[in-house]
């Protein structure tokens, strides 16, 4: 743990933590690596990108930036033909397999990446709720469905810790990308390592299970809720999912993964989609 931790540049307590949950070198290293610029096609308002976009395999919209300068002062970005977004990100929300006319609610919304891309799957048609706790996001979530093209979302004001009655049994999808430690995505944040501690998980974990726990209540049966953090810790991932289903008699567990820089070349992230029967 001293080797990894003086190598790598990690506090002690999370090189000791992943190397406990079964991380190994190489996941130390590769969260050390300059990541990609990656984005995706936007398909609400472009069907193809120029040669500065390299197609990549992770899912059909998936492109890296291979330009120079910040890819936000291309004429793509400018026109809302791409979303910078993460791969992990993309394969979660495909993974809450959305169809047109569908009704889907986005919990924990801000900035607006995810429900940009429910958007887009919907092909604005349906029925898109996009929430958040803080009322100066939404603006925020405003502006990036606006630059995408995306006009059948409403986007409100919402604690997700609390339960809203208006929202029961009320959505053919539900997606919780709750509040998390972030630790997945160091590549582009290495100051999280320095910031976080131990403590600040056992709190996040409190957070994270009453937001799944009201979110359930949403599903209508025979709906799907996507439960997703970008972060790798077994606490906030597999032990949540451990939780709900032993609290959540009428979901099944349909898929979960753990997506990671050295095995996926993607950040750090986590997702599990139950099924309500």
């Amino acid at each position: 743990a001293e080797y990894i931790s003086l190598k790598y540049s990690f506090p002690m307590w999370l090189t000791k933590m992943w190397l406990s949950e079964g991380y190994g070198e190489e996941f130390f290293a590769a969260m050390n690596e300059e990541p990609p610029v990656t984005v995706r096609l936007n398909t609400l308002l472009a069907t193809s990108l120029g040669k500065d976009f390299e197609k990549s395999t992770a899912t059909p919209y998936t492109y890296t930036y291979t330009g120079g300068g910040s890819v936000e002062n291309t004429s793509c970005f400018k026109k809302g033909h791409i979303a910078v977004q993460d791969s992990a990100s993309q394969i979660a929300v495909m993974a809450l397999d959305v169809k047109e006319g569908m009704s889907v609610l986005d919990l924990c919304s801000a900035p607006g990446g995810k429900s940009a891309f429910i958007g887009q799957l919907l092909n604005n048609t349906g029925k898109l709720i996009s929430c958040d706790i803080h009322e100066h996001k939404i603006e925020l979530i405003k502006n990036n469905l606006s630059r995408l093209g995306v006009k059948n979302a409403c986007v409100m004001q919402n604690d997700a810790t609390v339960f809203n009655e208006n929202f029961k049994d009320g959505f053919d999808r539900v997606l919780a990308d709750v509040p998390c430690s972030g630790l997945g995505v160091l590549r582009r944040k290495p100051d999280i390592k320095w910031t976080k501690t131990q403590e600040d998980n056992n709190t996040l974990t409190k957070i994270q299970r009453s937001i799944i726990d009201n979110s359930a209540l949403y599903v209508k049966r025979g709906g799907k809720l996507l439960y997703s953090t970008c972060t790798v810790n077994r606490d906030e991932n597999e032990d949540n999912v451990k939780y709900f289903l032993e609290k959540h008699s009428d979901f099944n567990l349909v898929l979960q993964r753990q997506l990671l820089p050295d095995k996926d070349k993607t950040d750090g992230f986590f997702f599990a989609v139950f099924e309500r029967t």
